[in-house]
């Protein structure tokens, strides 16, 4: 059993948040903090992209040297990424500001960035604005935060829930370069669960395999993917089986609330794959559907294009399918369709096709006929609006 709660990351005991407007971006908010004045254990996943942004080689070292920390700073608007010398030195600028601001150690400090890949960091906004900045912490929500973390979202995507004796509770950013291998975003989940560096290590690796590690929305996987997950311990010692499981609530329903943002995205899908020989195969097929810039079009189009699905099935990578056991089913709240199987089409509705199609939410199912194993990945549309978007990503 769960209830929400409606405050955010401000709903755990132990953090303080806020959000503002510093200069890194035009008109919105910017840079975001979250402070745990006693300390917090901290746990990390980063992008596998070996590219790599400064943050997360800096957070992936600190995290290293340290369990324990006092603040996450986040920005917006630049992504502080292959910017050589001058992009370490602007990351260690903003470490020894904040630091001196809230009287706390540089090793109890971490960073993410996202925005503009490339770009020269100029720093001096937060400089001369950080205790005016720390200031702000202590706020009753986290909204100021959340909006602070955006790029191309549209939304704010937050959720937070009491589970039996402690509460868990996240915040995410994310819209487009999206891609499995971490989910191209930024994430921070906190619990006032007691556990440790180690346990939260253990748990999250677990967690984003099945959450963030199934979503996509333009197969493009960013340099500055970042999750951390943050313990402050105040309701005491949890089951740490029990707490994985409430975890994947969590980052289920941040993983989802990225796909339905999707840049210019019109249709939440799930592509869910069943009799494959084993996950790993059916984890492959999945999102090599998902991943497929064909039936992506096609979904916006509202066009039920089955040979699209199953050649982007036939060239996932690892175990061969037999298209002679395969079936493929499209479906939502409009109904359901059952275009291709054993080996041909089945001849199709196209009326039911396109009203099946023209709902928010659909479906796409595969059944393998390979083995017992099945698995799930989340996706969207392609639209104009995608390119658009993105065409004019810098301007």
């Amino acid at each position: 059993m769960r209830d929400v709660l409606n405050q955010g990351l401000a709903s755990i005991p132990g953090l303080e948040t806020c959000g503002a407007h510093l200069g890194f971006k035009y008109k919105k908010k910017d840079m975001g903090l979250i402070y745990f004045p006693d300390g917090a254990e901290v746990a990390g996943v980063f992008t596998q992209n070996p590219v790599q942004a400064h943050p997360v080689r800096f957070c992936q070292d600190q995290l290293e040297a340290s369990k324990r920390f006092k603040l996450i700073a986040v920005n917006s608007g630049n992504a502080n990424a292959c910017n050589g010398p001058a992009g370490w030195e602007a990351l260690k600028t903003c470490q020894a500001s904040l630091c001196e601001a809230l009287k706390i150690g540089e090793d109890e400090f971490l960073m993410a960035s996202t925005g503009v890949i490339g770009e020269a960091f100029d720093v001096s906004p937060l400089v001369s604005a950080c205790d005016s900045l720390c200031g702000q912490l202590g706020t009753a929500s986290s909204d100021d935060f959340a909006q602070a973390i955006l790029t191309t979202d549209t939304c704010t995507k937050q959720v937070a829930y009491q589970f039996d004796h402690y509460r868990i509770a996240g915040v995410a950013k994310g819209s487009g370069m999206i891609h499995p291998n971490m989910g191209t975003m930024l994430a921070f989940i906190a619990t006032d669960a007691d556990l440790s560096q180690v346990q939260l290590g253990k748990v999250l690796h677990q967690v984003t395999q099945t959450t963030f590690n199934r979503i996509t929305v333009d197969g493009d996987t960013s340099t500055n993917d970042s999750a951390f997950l943050a313990a402050t311990g105040q309701a005491g010692p949890a089951d740490v089986d029990q707490f994985a499981q409430d975890l994947e609530v969590v980052m289920r329903d941040l993983a989802q609330m990225i796909v339905r943002d999707g840049e210019g995205a019109t249709k939440f899908v799930t592509v869910a794959v069943e009799g494959a020989q084993d996950e790993d195969q059916a984890v492959s097929v999945a999102k090599s559907v998902a991943t497929s810039n064909l039936v992506k079009t096609a979904l916006y189009g509202e066009d039920a294009n089955w040979g699209r699905v199953l050649a982007a099935a036939g060239y996932a990578e690892g175990l061969p399918i037999d298209p002679d056991r395969l079936t493929i089913a499209f479906a939502s709240a409009g109904g359901t369709i059952t275009p291709y199987q054993a080996g041909q089409g089945q001849g199709m509705d196209e009326d039911l096709a396109r009203q099946i199609l023209h709902e928010e939410d659909i479906q796409i199912h595969l059944s393998l006929g390979l083995g017992q194993a099945q698995a799930r990945v989340w996706t969207c549309d392609f639209s104009h609006d995608y390119i658009k978007i993105n065409a004019e990503y810098r301007s």
